[in-house]
């Protein structure tokens, strides 16, 4: 088996690939939604954005030492943006109904989806192999995490698939009231985990790969 360290390292890597990944949805996903009026892709777009910054959070804590208050900073941060994204996706698709908006999406559309359906699940099954094997609850509920965010391309995807080959308008927007859900979800989550946190009076350090 290999050792923790080595573990450690490739954890790390995942955490880097999946900020990575992010990235480069939020930036097309955010393009094109603006371009287009799509509710999903534009609150897709905001939700990888965080995705990537949690990502990144994972990577510092699995990487290095840090104290309790900046843990519980990072993660109220990130609790606030996942709700202030899901507020703003609800709107949208709330909106979009309303209007009856059939946005024009186009296949680069379909391309951004595509990446995280088939990248995500991959990533989700090596972080919880390499939790299990580190005895790392952070890394295995990040695996969790991974998978989420793949059903989440998954259904932005469908959405997508609808409106394009169906002529369902109102796919989109259904898709960005499930993307406002997740992220409600998400923001709970970190917050919660940011209120577990406080539980420490003193400020403590991180040893990489211990069970948290």
């Amino acid at each position: 088996m290999p050792g923790i360290a080595r573990l450690r390292r490739q954890a790390i890597v995942l955490a880097i690939l999946t900020a990575v990944i992010g990235t480069i949805e939020a930036v097309a996903a955010l393009a094109i939604g603006v371009a287009s009026g799509s509710p999903s892709l534009t609150g897709f777009g905001a939700e990888s954005a965080l995705k990537a910054a949690a990502a990144l959070v994972i990577a510092w804590e699995l990487g290095g030492e840090w104290t309790a208050r900046q843990e519980r900073l990072a993660l109220r941060a990130l609790a606030l943006g996942f709700m202030g994204v899901s507020a703003y996706a609800a709107t949208a698709a709330g909106t979009a109904v309303v209007r009856g908006d059939d946005a024009d999406t186009g296949g680069l559309a379909l391309a951004v989806a595509v990446v995280g359906t088939i990248a995500f699940p991959v990533l989700a099954v090596c972080k919880h192999r390499i939790g299990r094997a580190m005895g790392s609850r952070t890394v295995v509920s990040d695996a969790r995490k991974t998978w989420l965010y793949a059903a989440l391309s998954a259904s932005v995807l469908f959405g997508l698939l609808l409106d394009m080959a169906a002529g369902w308008w109102w796919a989109d927007p259904a898709a960005g009231g499930v993307i406002a859900a997740v992220a409600a979800r998400e923001g709970v989550s970190e917050w919660r985990s940011a209120r577990s946190q406080g539980q420490h009076t003193e400020p403590r350090l991180h040893k990489p790969g211990a069970k948290v």
